[in-house]
């Protein structure tokens, strides 16, 4: 995959799983950039220094078995949550 050098990063990925993930930006209420800018800058800091122990949230959630949680497709979405996501796709 090219990489140039503006600031844009560009990808593709399944419709529902984006459709999921507005959704579920639109509950929390943030923005796609905004989700994405905290969670690089996370990812580069664990990269470049890996932690030496678990996040107590992290081994709490080794500790119980996996559990199948319902995927955001599997319920509707509200109509303020589509409008939404809509309209911050349109604007990037």
């Amino acid at each position: 995959m090219a990489r140039g050098e503006s600031g844009r990063v560009v990808i593709e990925v399944d419709p529902a799983l984006k459709h999921d993930l507005y959704v579920a930006l639109a509950a929390s209420g943030s923005t796609l950039k905004d989700w994405f800018v905290k969670e690089a800058k996370r990812h580069c800091a664990a990269v470049a220094q890996p932690a030496l122990f678990k996040e107590p949230e992290e081994q709490e959630l080794a500790k119980t078995p996996d559990i199948q949680s319902p995927k955001l497709s599997e319920r509707s979405a509200t109509p303020q949550e589509i409008s939404r996501s809509v309209s911050e796709d349109q604007s990037r």
